[in-house]
């Protein structure tokens, strides 16, 4: 892999939102969409939130995650290579990477009629890693309702007792988890439940019940040893959504949570908070 230190970054591209058939207030929901052609491995960020990541091996990735993090006013996506196969084709007017979004009344495939934006990286003339940045604006009818971007604080440097509290936060999770405490669990969880079902049209007892099905499931392998909990020690605290929220990631950048399987496999357990009306509260999952 090349190092990050040889990135060559980009100015700012704005993209214009094509003009979709619908009105802006019935764009409910919304999908992201990428295809990888040209052998590259990188990532790509949404608000500063990782979307995914790219790679040969995963040349098309089509994913609802990016619901959760479009605000409205000012986005940002950032698409960063940071290797590309040797024997790559990069001919002239190769399209090497493609990404775009969608956004639809009710939940639908995406495709050309609902595309909202499309980014295309042609053309390399080195093999260098590189990034391009791309900024796009919603209105607040454009993003589903959120009380996150309502209500979350922003706060610029996090002092050492508020980083407790985050930590405290991990700390209870991962006990409700081990100890299958469904009740600790949601309650924990009991802003994002709430966020979800704005923001999806869904009913809170589905999501309570997945949620509840989910952890009892985790906490079943967990005991059976199928599974074993690891947490980082060396925990970093990533500003994200202009400051609006803090993600609790390890060295790397992974989660500082992980249910570890066999080899190389885990399931990861996100923590990201944010301080709403003087409290700390898991804000996505």
């Amino acid at each position: 892999a090349v190092s990050f230190v040889n990135i060559e970054w980009s100015a700012m591209n704005p993209i214009e939102l094509k003009v979709s058939d619908v009105s802006d207030d019935q764009l409910h929901f919304y999908r992201f969409q990428s295809r990888n052609w040209g052998g590259l491995h990188g990532r790509l960020f949404i608000n500063d939130v990782e979307i995914h990541e790219f790679s040969p091996t995963r040349s098309q990735v089509s994913c609802s995650d990016i619901q959760n993090w479009l605000m409205p006013g000012e986005n940002t996506v950032v698409v960063s290579v940071t290797e590309m196969d040797a024997n790559a084709e990069t001919g002239a007017g190769q399209c090497l990477y493609e990404c775009s979004l969608h956004g639809m009344p009710t939940p639908n495939l995406p495709d050309e009629s609902n595309c909202l934006w499309t980014i295309r990286l042609d053309d390399v003339q080195n093999r260098q890693p590189f990034t391009r940045t791309y900024s796009f604006g919603f209105t607040s009818l454009q993003v589903p309702t959120s009380r996150l971007w309502r209500k979350a604080e922003v706060i610029d440097l996090l002092p050492d007792p508020e980083k407790q509290r985050v930590l405290q936060l991990q700390d209870e999770l991962v006990s409700a988890f081990r100890h299958g405490d469904s009740a600790k669990l949601l309650k924990l969880y009991e802003f994002v439940v709430q966020e979800e079902t704005d923001m999806r049209k869904q009913d809170s007892h589905e999501i309570l019940e997945r949620i509840r099905e989910e952890m009892l499931a985790l906490s079943e392998m967990s005991r059976e040893g199928l599974v074993q909990f690891h947490q980082e020690k060396d925990v970093y605290f990533n500003h994200l959504a202009g400051n609006r929220v803090v993600q609790l990631c390890s060295e790397e950048g992974g989660p500082t949570i992980r249910l570890q399987a066999d080899g190389d496999e885990y399931i990861p357990i996100n923590i990201f908070a944010s301080r709403i009306d003087g409290q700390w509260n898991l804000v996505r999952r």
